[in-house]
């Protein structure tokens, strides 16, 4: 329906990888430019699940920071966690209109989408890949330094993804994910075209072999035969 970015601020427990049919959905925004952004979810602190939509290869997977930069509790602890943004104690409207204060990455996913929605604005030009991998490139760094898995590759900043320039070999761990599972399905498809075809191979060879040994048989059946006659006629023995 024409939309650039898609803000999923919630999460399910995921029982093994993402199913076929939500990838498949991924796989549709992907394909037709559009971005995907999801929470990475709020169990860091216990059983630490993988969630989806935001471990689907993809998806932006989005964690939480308190005031002070620094990770929240209950952020999820994720490889597939890309970036992070403010989550705690944020104000925001409920289901009633009422004004409440809330904490979870469900808000710092909000935020972050919004940012994208803001870069894309910006730069119409720009694919949702680059989009991302802007928003992603400009982000401050937390924690340890480099990436991390509770705040993936730092702190989401809107001014400098509007502002700043972004080297093309810059991470993008979204899309390298999504690329990668790609090219692993290319890699099965194309075995299973190879094998496909070297049973057709061998099925043909095998009916070959059959048509030229009945062949052979025929050919010595008619020898022996042309031979007997020979013989009777000549009136010789026949030998078995």
């Amino acid at each position: 329906n024409g939309a650039k970015v898609i803000s999923i601020s919630m999460g399910s427990i995921a029982i093994g990888a993402c199913s076929a049919d939500m990838q498949g959905s991924v796989n549709y925004a992907v394909e037709h430019d559009v971005i995907v952004v999801a929470s990475a979810g709020n169990s860091g602190n216990s059983d630490n699940n993988t969630e989806v939509p935001g471990s689907c290869p993809g998806v932006t997977a989005v964690g939480a920071v308190e005031r002070s930069g620094q990770p929240w509790e209950k952020t999820q602890r994720k490889p597939y966690v890309a970036v992070a943004a403010p989550g705690v104690d944020i104000s925001l409207k409920n289901n009633y209109n009422e004004q409440v204060t809330a904490s979870g990455t469900s808000n710092s996913t909000a935020l972050v989408s919004a940012t994208m929605a803001l870069v894309r604005a910006k730069y119409p030009r720009l694919s949702a890949r680059d989009v991302v991998q802007r928003v992603i490139g400009t982000a401050h760094d937390t924690g340890p330094a480099g990436r991390d898995d509770t705040t993936g590759n730092g702190i989401v900043d809107p001014a400098r993804a509007l502002t700043q320039t972004v080297p093309h070999d810059t991470a993008n761990p979204a899309y390298d994910r999504y690329d990668a599972m790609k090219a692993d399905q290319k890699h099965a498809a194309d075995s299973r075209h190879r094998n496909s075809l070297l049973l057709k191979l061998g099925g043909v060879g095998c009916v070959a072999l059959v048509l030229l040994a009945l062949a052979l048989l025929i050919v010595l059946s008619v020898r022996r035969g042309r031979r007997a006659k020979k013989m009777r006629s000549s009136g010789a023995a026949i030998r078995p």
